[in-house]
């Protein structure tokens, strides 16, 4: 540390050395910061792959279509979060008029299509199948950022999405590899698409809304597509039984107003692409569910699989400890 004799003859430190310690203390304020954010996303996973294997049950009775759930879910999440809002926090419904057409478009392909899409290729095959082909989407992000700022990422992160996605193979052919229809596969392909523009698009909002805000509205869009496609009176003559609707609406808090609350905090916390890289620990999870709630095998290679995910997030993490904070809009 550079020192300066000061007019009473006491050392004093440099304004630069000030400067510099100040930059320290904000690095160091900025990496917990983002640890804290990987540490929520990784909650929200745990609510997801609950959600996840609740929504299989029902698929695999016949009660309800994923369009009826992912209905039934966001339109359930949007009321009580407006109920709540409005009376603890009401200036969280407001928002400026100009930037209603933002969340229409993120609330339609974000939330709303990201769901639709992934439980289509949920009932349509396998469960691993379908995890497969949606956390394709930290590829499509970081093709996506390779073309928007003309640069490849970072080789650590490069790496690690390379092990999180062979995690991601091994977890398909302990499930018994590609199990799907075309439907299900096209559904697969786009649920990672939209997943990835959710977090993008998603964090560009969080600049400027808190999350309670953002899902509120999202929800609510989303709802108002769905009910285009399946008006709601037509799902309360469908002969829903009551433990279908308890399943419903676990999924709607559990699954939905829960962890998306809590992962929306995440992707405020946490640039776009490793946002996305962390959210592959709910594959692992999901299938850690499905065997210990659904009696599903386990699969050695599916063992593999996890582990190689959690070690591809690990080292995201290590590796991100030792530097600065990118803005969310970036890697």
């Amino acid at each position: 540390m550079a020192l300066a004799m000061g007019r009473t003859g006491e050392l004093q430190v440099s304004r630069t050395d000030k400067m510099q310690g100040a930059r320290e203390d904000e690095l160091r304020g900025s990496r917990k910061d983002e640890l804290q954010g990987s540490l929520l996303i990784v909650v929200a996973s745990v609510f997801f792959g609950l959600a996840g294997t609740a929504a299989r049950k029902l698929f695999v009775t016949g009660a309800a279509s994923p369009l009826v759930v992912v209905e039934c879910r966001l339109a359930s999440s949007f009321l009580i979060l407006l109920l709540v809002l409005s009376l603890v926090a009401p200036q969280h419904i407001r928002v400026r008029r100009e930037h209603l057409r933002y969340f229409l478009v993120y609330g339609i392909l974000g939330m709303g299509c990201v769901q639709l899409s992934f439980y289509t290729a949920l009932s349509q095959g396998s469960v691993s199948t379908a995890i497969f082909l949606q956390y394709l989407a930290p590829v499509f992000s970081a093709v996506y950022f390779s073309v928007a700022q003309r640069r490849l990422p970072e080789r650590h992160l490069l790496r690690s999405i390379a092990i999180a996605t062979s995690g991601l193979v091994f977890l398909l052919l302990g499930g018994g590899g590609m199990s799907t229809t075309p439907v299900g596969f096209a559904s697969g392909i786009m649920s990672a698409g939209f997943l990835s523009f959710y977090t993008i698009y998603g964090a560009i909002g969080l600049q400027t809304y808190a999350p309670q805000t953002m899902l509120l509205w999202s929800c609510g869009f989303a709802s108002l597509f769905l009910m285009t496609l399946k008006p709601p009176w037509t799902i309360l003559r469908a002969g829903l039984q009551t433990k279908d609707w308890l399943y419903i609406g676990f999924i709607a808090i559990f699954g939905t107003l829960i962890p998306m609350l809590i992962l929306l905090q995440g992707i405020k916390r946490v640039p776009a692409l490793r946002a996305i890289l962390v959210m592959t620990l709910e594959p692992v999870l999901a299938t850690a569910f499905a065997w210990l709630l659904l009696s599903e095998s386990l699969h050695l290679l599916q063992v593999a699989g996890g582990t190689l995910i959690i070690v591809a997030v690990v080292l995201l993490q290590a590796r991100q400890a030792m530097l600065p904070r990118l803005p969310s809009g970036t890697y």
